[in-house]
């Protein structure tokens, strides 16, 4: 009886000899894209879901040939010691500080990035380059109502944006605004109004909480991805805006602020059961985005401030100094943010 089956299991196996053995494979990355009509240099990769928040990365799919210089972000400038944002030198202004690059490479600053300490809280105002060695003066904006006092005119930056609607009224806006979306920012978050900076919603609790929770399982389905230059932000099912930039480490060094205004934005909207986003939704906004008027606004050093609006869609863009964009011609593109008209 032992031979018997001893025969039969070395039967089976002889059998199993002649087919071959297969093994699944996970699919490519380009298997996973999803195209944008019209749009050929750009996809879309695999959502990343986490609460109420949903981003869609951005691929790059063609190069595109952009001339652009290796510039170092605040937050790389700051860890090695080679920037010096202050109060402007004797004349204190709301709306300008002083920026010293001593670094070796250009140093870019996007709109919206928080600036704490001087006098009172400031942003961003425009997308700025500092040359290499030099200083000069940034447009802000003040982000904290009431204070004007401050035992230094020196600022620290802790890789950090503020939310993403008050970077939106801030590339697009005036003071006033923006100090008005602080505002609502806070009462959202039922902070005291005691408490005028947007820093007092930002590190609420709830706000810090999310943030520690849902930060790094975003970061590393990110990190999986490959080319990616940008991501589109949604919110309860909702398109909140699309953050593009002209190449992968250009959105890599601003990757971690990014998540975290997404995700201070996020904290402050009541969750609920989002609608379906058709990702057809989210390729036309894509399409959309690149393929609207622009207005020339500033001009600073090697690059231009330009403000957008197409069908339903507004925000602003830099470009190397007199390049403006289109969705076939990209060259000249540095970074882009655009947003949901019904903001």
């Amino acid at each position: 009886m032992k031979q018997f089956l001893s025969l039969l299991v070395f039967g089976a196996i002889l059998t199993g000899c002649g087919s071959p053995i297969t093994t699944a494979t996970a699919p490519s990355q380009e298997d996973r894209l999803t195209a944008i009509a019209d749009v050929p240099q750009y996809a879309l990769g695999k959502p990343i879901a986490q609460g109420n928040l949903t981003l869609y990365p951005v691929i790059l799919t063609k190069h595109n040939s952009i001339p652009h210089e290796d510039y170092i972000s605040l937050a790389e400038a700051k860890k090695l010691g080679v920037v010096e944002i202050s109060e402007m030198p004797g004349q204190e202004e709301v709306n300008r500080l002083m920026v010293k690059n001593m670094g070796p490479k250009p140093l870019l600053l996007l709109a919206g990035e928080m600036l704490l300490g001087g006098k009172q809280d400031r942003i961003v105002g425009k997308d700025t380059v500092v040359p290499a060695g030099e200083e000069m003066a940034m447009p802000v904006y003040c982000v904290e109502h009431d204070r004007w006092t401050g035992s230094s005119s020196k600022f620290e930056y802790s890789d950090s944006m503020a939310p993403a609607e008050v970077r939106l009224k801030a590339s697009v806006g005036g003071q006033q605004e923006v100090w008005d979306e602080v505002a609502s920012y806070n009462a959202s978050l039922k902070v005291s109004e005691r408490q005028s900076s947007v820093r007092a919603g930002f590190q609420n609790k709830e706000v810090q909480d999310r943030i520690a929770s849902d930060l790094t399982p975003i970061q590393e389905k990110l990190e999986a991805e490959k080319q990616v230059v940008g991501v589109v932000y949604a919110v309860n099912g909702e398109i909140e805006n699309l953050e593009l930039f002209g190449s992968e480490p250009l959105f890599r060094a601003s990757q971690n602020a990014l998540l975290k205004s997404f995700l201070a934005d996020a904290s402050s909207k009541v969750e609920r059961k989002p609608k379906v986003l058709d990702i057809k939704d989210v390729t036309d906004f894509i399409r959309r985005a690149l393929d609207g008027q622009r207005s020339q606004t500033r001009i600073a050093g090697k690059i231009s401030n330009w403000n957008y609006r197409s069908d339903g869609i507004k925000g602003a863009e830099t470009t190397l100094a007199d390049s403006p964009v289109n969705g076939t011609d990209r060259s000249g593109f540095v970074h882009g943010s655009y947003a949901s008209e019904k903001h």
